[in-house]
């Protein structure tokens, strides 16, 4: 599995230049749900020969938006063991997000544009309470709004 490390705004060098099939959450712990997802994204990258790309956090999002202390967050993976855990499913490229105050600050329209059309995406997966955007004010629901028929 390649590890691509992303800082807002990444350079586009960076990225994997082939299109994917991109499963979105923070995956802490990689419970059934989690596992669900990616596996729901591995059926549909064999089915149209796409590879498989899961993109994450470095550290939560309440870190950001709720000013939590990072020490006090007891993750369920730590982030080496969340890595072995996507090889394990069979992931191909894990993108981690340093998750900073100007990534938290992007639009559901930005977010889509940069870190779902910019990295090449074909298709999404993502668990049903997935949000994006600013505040977490957008859900899949509202994706193909944003998707513009890009995906």
């Amino acid at each position: 599995m390649q590890t691509i490390e992303l800082t807002h705004p990444y350079k586009k060098e960076c990225i994997f230049p082939e299109p994917i099939v991109l499963a979105l959450g923070f995956f802490d712990g990689i419970h059934l749900g989690h596992k669900e997802v990616i596996t729901t994204a591995k059926r549909v990258g064999q089915e149209r020969g796409l590879k498989v790309a899961v993109m994450s956090f470095n550290q939560h999002p309440s870190v950001i938006f709720q000013n939590v202390d990072p020490a006090s967050i007891q993750y369920v993976s730590p982030l080496e063991r969340k890595k072995e855990l996507l090889e394990e499913l069979g992931v191909d490229i894990f993108y981690l997000v340093d998750f900073t105050r100007e990534f938290g600050a992007l639009t559901p329209k930005e977010f889509v544009d940069q870190y779902i059309v910019g990295l090449n995406a074909k298709v999404i997966v993502a668990g049903f309470d997935y949000t994006y955007g600013k505040r977490d004010i957008a859900n899949m629901d509202l994706l193909p709004k944003y998707a513009s028929n890009r995906f």
